[in-house]
């Protein structure tokens, strides 16, 4: 059985690569994006009171997916090696490499959506886009699974001499 999917449009990100592209939106804030909807779903309509929104939901093709077979178990990097279920997991290795994410909208001009919060790469095809509705998509008290005994790992950063020193002469440049 065959269903096609449609793409509205290509993510245009500050991600070129996958490795280095951060595994859930809420990581990295600051990073951006564009989405500019096709002519063809007429985004002068198509759009309309989408502004009134803070966030919306991508849903996204993992076009850069090279998995050849889809595994029932997977290694979350948060797990430490363990394996849990691929549908208890945000894997992107799946029978359907189609990817959820939650953008803040920054604001709606024209056909492009700029949008930040970004956890895709450059190019990824977008299938669709919803609003974000907290009364709807926020549910109180609900179960976390297997994540809220796997938190995220910390890092410690250490400059060297050197690298304080380039980073005060860039500022200065500033």
């Amino acid at each position: 059985m065959s269903h096609p999917l449609k793409v509205i449009g290509l993510l245009r990100s500050c991600f070129h690569e996958k490795f280095g592209t951060p595994r859930q939106p809420h990581l990295v804030p600051g990073a951006t994006a564009t989405l500019t909807v096709r002519a063809a779903y007429l985004p002068e309509h198509s759009l309309t009171g989408l502004e009134r929104f803070s966030h919306v939901w991508l849903l996204s093709y993992f076009h850069l997916n090279t998995n050849k077979k889809v595994l029932p178990k997977v290694h979350p990097p948060r797990l430490k090696g363990e394996t849990i279920g691929l549908f208890a997991s945000r894997s992107p290795h799946r029978p359907s490499p189609v990817g959820l994410s939650l953008a803040r909208l920054v604001k709606v001009e024209g056909a492009t959506l700029p949008l930040s919060g970004i956890d895709l790469v450059d190019g990824t095809p977008i299938l669709d886009v919803k609003p974000y509705i907290p009364e709807s998509d926020c549910v109180p008290r609900a179960s976390g699974g297997w994540t809220a005994h796997a938190p995220f790992p910390t890092l410690k950063v250490a400059f060297t001499e050197e690298a304080l020193a380039d980073v005060a002469a860039a500022q200065k440049r500033l």
